[in-house]
């Protein structure tokens, strides 16, 4: 990097169940990271993205692929893939006492509101997800429909 270019954001491997280790040897190697965290359902802490932890390259990055329990950086060309600062940001935006906060699954049966597309403003139950990750709703005298995930909301 030369001294022109800003930080920005690398993603590295690591090994399975490595992420908080790999996190904490960043750290003492005065590395900014970020590893963003999860509660599962057991109650266990865990990171939200297994295997993947988020390194800010300020300077140099070679020795960041023979870190202890770094598989790879993953790469563009020949330099570390640049991930946008609006990814972390948006990912940070969502954490509470340091956990990001993910919406809640949806269960077959679930009341949705449909809030795009033709269907916008109806309200359907929903009947599971499509093999083309579509999601399947049923809507009243129309039957089941199948719409992007993202155009659905659950309601309370």
């Amino acid at each position: 990097m030369t001294e022109m270019e800003s930080p920005y954001w690398a993603v590295l491997q690591t090994r399975a169940q490595h992420e908080f280790s790999v996190e904490n040897r960043m750290i003492d190697a005065g590395r900014e990271t970020y590893l963003p965290r999860c509660k599962l359902d057991t109650g266990r802490i865990a990171a939200l993205f297994p295997t993947y932890l988020f390194v800010r390259i300020r300077d140099g990055w070679v020795s960041l692929h023979y870190s202890v329990g770094v598989t790879q950086v993953l790469m563009s060309g020949e330099c570390p893939s640049r991930l946008p600062d609006n990814v972390v940001a948006e990912l940070k935006s969502r954490e509470i006492h340091g956990l990001v906060q993910l919406p809640p699954a949806l269960k077959v049966g679930d009341r949705v509101l449909i809030t795009r597309g033709i269907f916008a403003g109806y309200t359907g139950l929903y009947q599971g997800q499509s093999p083309r990750a579509r999601a399947r709703v049923l809507l009243g005298l129309l039957g089941r429909i199948e719409l992007p995930t993202d155009q659905i909301q659950a309601l309370a």
